[in-house]
């Protein structure tokens, strides 16, 4: 298995029954580098685990007061494998993202001196942080560890979903210290951190809490750290002024003094060590209180067996990521497990052992039935993300269609979560993608939805008319671009999204509400101008917006693409947008143009989130509002272009090297993308219940449906040569048709391909063998 932090590559090949061509069992030291896309981190967590145990390499602030740090970016994971720094190692961190919070309960074992500021890269000795090495850290899943090579001192971590539990191997020392800095965080800012508060319960045990303003404007964590020997002496320190001290001004609050309270606070922990003496660590997270935090602790990892802990949280792993066992070339296995593993790192669970967790509305709750769940970078992951668990994860994603709905009962505007993690929304990106993801799920039987609530919710969503433009878009038809930035990107992501709620309502039997927002789903078609052939902003009074320049991502009305790639976003109706602009031949140039354009750098200069290292051509992988597109071919009756196509972005984009990622993860999505098309098919359309067929680069994969059920895949002749479909059967039976559908798939069987070095051009062409498209109606629907 490849991790990959920004890339952080290492293969894990202990999977029972994993793949013949990896040698099951056998141990492979990590491969660890970074580029600036990736966005992940390499330290240890369980599967969805709140906890993320991992290591910080540079506390690059969001602003130093004045204006954005673009550096920040870099480091939205934490991590960089170019630098060659620790500062210390936080307990949370989000998978993949292109903005960023987090990085809480930051602590730094250190022998010497006790320093309470961090040091920088250039001058580690004036604060914490240490030098260490690549050849000395080594990370699996479940675990982390490596040398802080200015200290002398081995530190190993492993996690499970609420706890993070460290071991550290230290010299010998009069000195030996454990530094917690509370100021410290992901995307830090001046005034990020509200207030701390720390108490020590005991010589063992301590507890505290943080209420940060960040991406989240009001997130409140609390913690208890227990450690497996007593200190010796400690300080809770304050290093703010202190205008008013109060009467307690009467203490001296810096030394062994067992409560503190403030807006800077760090802390030091003291021993006196023996040559290799061990000190193990655990940190329990909780949204709701100190006792919370100390129920999550004695729950979760009762004991001090730090071996024990990290062995049951790698066999975990095992499991989860043994639910798909494949036969595959070791590099290709490496790719494929590396993006299951980053599959499963998110959304990530929130409430307590005991079910509850702090809400929307800052009030506790109580998740009676279901787990809560938190981190949903919606605008991602409804793509395939999400219609991935639903196949692997299928009672975890009713928990979190679940969470999700409890989101909009505690929510101000009683709507659904746009982006949101640890009880807060933050807002970010555009749509409504709650609404596809719950769609999906209950299209496809994920337990535990009711369909009355959620679709109450779904539209109480696409009528919240001060979000975005929806007032004007129920009005026009359309969201104006003299009123909203990204309008065509909104008109189109709100038509998809409208059409996910005509299919949850038909399946419901509600008639009326399907028609409803059948009829709205078709608004995509009111921001095609003839002239110019595109999708694109258009104002309230009608007419299209001036200045038009179809090949820059900025000021154009798109977010985060331009409008060759987003006009193609419309999953729900590609043969309504393919007879728009003139028919397949139209659609096949469009297609093959993409891949092939020219763009130059003032096109993509504005967006962080678009590189070089994610294009091909003028076609986008590196972000996500273009991932269906290689699979359009199948849709104008060329599907094997989709086979080459996908193959080659599986190949460039995904390589277990260090710059392997070509752009964010995005809480799995990019991942997800790599698993479906791995296997062979892809969700185009969430909510359709098909997928779309391409090219698997795996020779044989078994997933295990959970239910007794396995569904196999099988492709004969595979091989880098041998990109095209031949032939496929779905348990025996010739496919003529390009697409299968999930119920096929829950139902258990064998999807074999026949794979060749020379494209099939007879296979799967007729309008009939196509995918589903709300004009054309090709295909069909299963549901």
């Amino acid at each position: 298995m490849r991790f990959s932090i920004g890339f952080f590559v290492i293969a894990v090949l202990f999977i029972p029954g994993l793949t013949s061509a990896v040698n099951p069992g056998q141990h492979v030291d990590p491969f660890i580098g970074t580029d600036d896309m990736g966005h992940t981190y390499p330290g240890a967590s369980a599967p969805f685990g709140l906890v993320q145990l991992s290591p910080q390499t540079e506390l690059a602030p969001y602003s130093f007061g004045d204006g954005y740090n673009r550096e920040a970016y870099r480091y939205c994971s934490g991590y960089q494998y170019g630098d060659d720094t620790i500062v210390g190692f936080a307990h949370t961190h989000f998978n993949g993202t292109g903005h960023s919070d987090l990085g809480d309960i930051l602590v730094m074992p250190t022998v010497g001196e006790v320093k309470l500021q961090s040091g920088t890269s250039d001058d580690p000795g004036a604060g914490y942080r240490s030098r260490f090495s690549h050849e000395r850290e080594k990370a699996e899943p479940g675990s982390y560890e490596v040398m802080l090579d200015d200290y002398g001192i081995l530190a190993e971590h492993t996690a499970t979903e609420r706890v993070g539990v460290h071991r550290y191997t230290f010299p010998a020392s009069n000195e030996a210290h454990l530094i917690l800095d509370l100021t410290a965080n992901i995307y830090d800012y001046p005034g990020k951190t509200v207030w701390s508060t720390v108490r020590m319960e005991n010589d063992n045990l301590l507890t505290g809490s943080r209420l940060t303003s960040g991406w989240a404007p009001s997130r409140t964590l609390y913690f208890a750290m227990e450690f497996s020997k007593p200190v010796k002496s400690y300080g809770l320190i304050n290093q703010e002024e202190e205008i008013y001290r109060g009467f307690g001004r009467r203490f001296d609050k810096d030394n062994s003094f067992p409560e503190r309270v403030g807006r800077r606070l760090k802390c030091h922990f003291d021993w006196q060590t023996e040559d290799g003496e061990q000190i193990v660590v655990k940190v329990a997270l909780s949204s709701v209180s100190t006792a919370g935090a100390v129920a999550n602790l004695r729950t979760e990892v009762p004991g001090w067996d730090f071996d024990a802990i990290r062995t049951e949280a790698r066999d975990i792993w095992a499991r989860e990521l043994g639910r798909i066992r494949i036969d595959a070339d070791p590099e290709v296995a490496t790719s494929f497990y590396t993006a299951l593993y980053h599959t499963h790192l998110g959304p990530v669970v929130y409430s307590d052992v005991d079910g509850k967790y702090r809400g929307l509305d800052g009030n506790t709750h109580l998740a009676d039935g279901f787990v809560n769940y938190t981190v949903f970078s919606l605008w991602d992951t409804f793509r395939a993300q999400h219609p991935l668990l639903n196949i692997l994860q299928p009672e975890r994603s009713g928990h979190m269609v679940r969470s999700m709905l409890a989101h909009r009962q505690q929510s101000v505007h009683k709507v659904l979560p746009i982006w949101s993690h640890h009880g807060n929304e933050n807002w970010c990106m555009i749509g409504y993608h709650a609404v596809p993801v719950i769609a999906d799920a209950f299209l496809k039987n994920v337990p535990g939805i009711d369909a009355e609530q959620a679709l109450d919710a779904m539209t109480a969503s696409a009528n919240f008319d001060r979000y975005d433009g929806i007032g004007d878009y129920r009005k026009l038809g359309w969201v104006p671009a003299d009123r909203q930035s990204n309008s065509a990107s909104k008109t189109l992501e709100f038509a998809y999204d409208d059409w996910t709620i005509a299919r949850m309502a038909s399946a419901s039997g509600r008639n009326d509400i399907a028609a409803e927002y059948e009829a709205r789903a078709k608004s995509w078609r009111n921001i095609f101008d003839a002239e110019t052939g595109f999708l694109r902003a258009r104002n309230s009074d009608g007419s299209f917006t001036d200045s038009f320049d179809p090949m820059s991502t900025h000021g154009q009305g798109y977010i985060e693409g331009n409008a060759w790639n987003y006009s193609l976003f419309v999953p729900h109706d590609i043969e309504g947008f393919m007879k728009l602009i003139g028919g397949e031949d139209k659609m096949l140039a469009w297609l093959d143009g993409l891949f092939v354009m020219d763009v130059d750098d003032a096109s993509i200069a504005e967006n962080e989130d678009i590189t070089r290292a994610g294009m091909i051509g003028n076609y986008v992988h590196g972000n996500e509002p273009s991932h269906h597109v290689p699979y359009i071919y199948n849709f104008a009756g060329q599907p094997w272009k989709t086979q080459a196509r996908v193959r080659q972005i599986m190949n460039e984009m995904y390589r277990p090297v260090p710059d392997g990622l070509c752009g964010n993860d995005d809480v799995g999505q990019m991942s997800a993308w790599y698993i479906f098309s791995a296997l062979g098919f892809y969700p185009v359309a969430p909510g359709s219940n098909q997928y779309v067929l391409g090219s698997p680069v795996v020779n044989r994969a078994e997933v295990d449906l959970g239910n007794g059920r396995t569904f196999l895949v099988v492709a004969e002749n595979q091989s880098p040569e041998n990109v095209y479909v031949k032939e496929v059967s779905l348990n025996g039976r010739l496919l003529e048709r390009s697409y299968i559908t999930h119920d096929e798939l829950a139902q258990g069987g064998e999807l074999r391909f026949v794979m060749s070095d020379q494209p099939h051009l007879e296979w799967a062409t007729e309008s009939e063998a196509r995918p589903f498209s709300m004009s054309g109606q090709a295909g069909g629907l299963d549901k």
